[in-house]
């Protein structure tokens, strides 16, 4: 998992080569105006869901998993908390892997939660349990799906 602002991104391209594709997207692109929905960068490698997703209280959300994409995720119009536990302390499997969608969801306690403002990122690697979308109404949040290259 890694926390930043925005503008330090690019550090991080040495992780994972298609990185510099999202760096090269957010130059020329305002996330900030793009409309609702999936936005392909670069066929099923990377791809961009700009989303308004409803809150959640911690006590009512679960912590996802996924296998083939690193999730990207940006807040845009508001403060989220992110709630986070390694794939290895989980123990409560509340929704079997999908393989269509990418995902599994566990009912696992987090063992540390973080505040993403908006000009940061966070990024999720499979293995990262994650808990998004803790805070209160709606809000508008751009998620890059990097597909995962095993070394």
């Amino acid at each position: 998992m890694i926390l930043d602002s925005i503008e330090n991104l690019s550090r991080y391209t040495a992780l994972q080569p298609l990185f510099e594709k999202v760096v090269q997207f957010l130059k020329l692109n305002d996330i900030n105006t793009l409309s609702f929905g999936k936005h392909i960068i670069d066929g099923e490698n990377i791809y961009l869901n700009i989303v308004e997703a409803a809150g959640r209280d911690v006590e009512d959300a679960a912590i996802e998993i996924h296998k083939e994409y690193i999730d990207i995720q940006l807040p845009l119009s508001k403060k989220e908390t992110f709630g986070y536990n390694s794939l290895s302390n989980l123990k409560i499997l509340s929704k079997e892997y999908d393989n269509k969608n990418d995902i599994a969801f566990y009912k696992d306690m987090c063992s540390s939660f973080l505040d993403v403002e908006p000009g940061q990122f966070i990024v999720f690697f499979p293995k990262d349990g994650h808990m998004p979308c803790i805070y209160k109404g709606n809000a508008k949040k751009a998620i890059f799906k990097v597909k995962f290259q095993h070394y």
